[in-house]
């Protein structure tokens, strides 16, 4: 059995494409949990009306995109799970079924897709794998992200992954509620534990990119600490891997978030912890250069990075 994880709050607009493209899978033995999340529109009611055996309700206060995650995942009886955020929706019939074959198939502890960010119905961006000679291929969770990176293509978006429900109880993965950005910390943990990855090169997910989304309407102070959060628990837990090139290439990634971010959001300070943590251990001279003058004068860095730009 599949299980579908949807938490919905205040996506009247969106919840009815939502639930129609999952409800129309080609694919036997699926449960639909929709964890409603402390509604006040008429999400909810727009669910009840689709009268569907396979849809379980559960309705819950407002805890957050974390919180209603984490309350699918205890209620999840599937040997897989997806997660699929309520303003996004499936692309066509048949890929669920399409991925949870491959994860039967393969023992796959997740299996990995590639997905649209749509910006309206005139721009629609694809965001896929650059290599196709692993199209339906198993490799370790350790290799998945090294290739990834070394690509510059990774992207943390849980919702184009299915997972083995096992796995991530033996790995006790789950997401931290009351924090922002909350992919960017439960996706790398995932591949880096995981042992065998399958990638399923279709683009299956369509990822709306909408205003007064959660990533939009965060408030700057908190979304600033939970992204140094989520960098410093990362940086600890990548730190003593064996694959140096990994540990590296990860590193760097970290370093270039975290600049960018400082950059996108006129930030003035990466906390000293980090900042030497990433400057001891990133072996790339031109983000040791980024983070050294961000530390000297951000302002200058902003210049410096207006030109790169160009």
């Amino acid at each position: 059995m599949l299980s579908v994880v949807v938490p919905v709050y205040n996506v009247e607009e969106y919840i009815y494409e939502c639930i129609e493209s999952i409800l129309n899978q080609d694919i036997d033995g699926v449960e639909i949990i929709v964890i409603n999340d402390g509604s006040t529109d008429n999400s909810l009611k727009i669910v009840k009306s689709f009268n569907d055996e396979r849809i379980r309700i559960i309705d819950k206060e407002n805890g957050g995109l974390s919180s209603a995650r984490n309350v699918g995942l205890k209620e999840a009886v599937g040997e897989y799970v997806i997660f699929i955020d309520s303003d996004d929706y499936l692309k066509d019939k048949s890929v669920l079924a399409e991925m949870y074959n491959l994860a039967k198939k393969n023992n796959s502890d997740i299996v990995a897709g590639n997905f649209y960010k749509k910006f309206s119905e005139s721009k629609v961006e694809l965001i896929k794998f650059p290599f196709d000679e692993y199209n339906n291929k198993t490799i370790s969770g350790k290799e998945f992200l090294l290739k990834y990176l070394k690509e510059k293509c990774y992207s943390a978006i849980v919702c184009k992954n299915m997972f083995k429900l096992e796995f991530l109880k033996k790995e006790k993965l789950c997401f931290i509620e009351g924090i922002y950005h909350e992919d960017e910390l439960f996706t790398p943990l995932a591949f880096k534990n995981a042992e065998k990855i399958t990638i399923y090169n279709n683009d299956f997910y369509v990822y709306r990119q909408r205003a007064g989304s959660i990533m939009s309407s965060a408030s700057m102070n908190k979304r600033v600490e939970d992204i140094f959060y989520i960098s410093g628990v990362l940086l600890n837990e990548f730190q003593n891997i064996e694959e140096g090139e990994l540990r590296a290439l990860f590193f760097q990634y970290i370093a270039e978030m975290i600049l960018n971010y400082s950059y996108k959001n006129r930030l003035k300070y990466i906390p000293k912890t980090i900042k030497r943590k990433l400057l001891r251990t990133n072996y790339n001279k031109k983000i040791k250069f980024r983070i050294i003058l961000f530390n000297f004068n951000s302002n200058l860095y902003y210049l410096f990075e207006k030109f790169r730009e160009k």
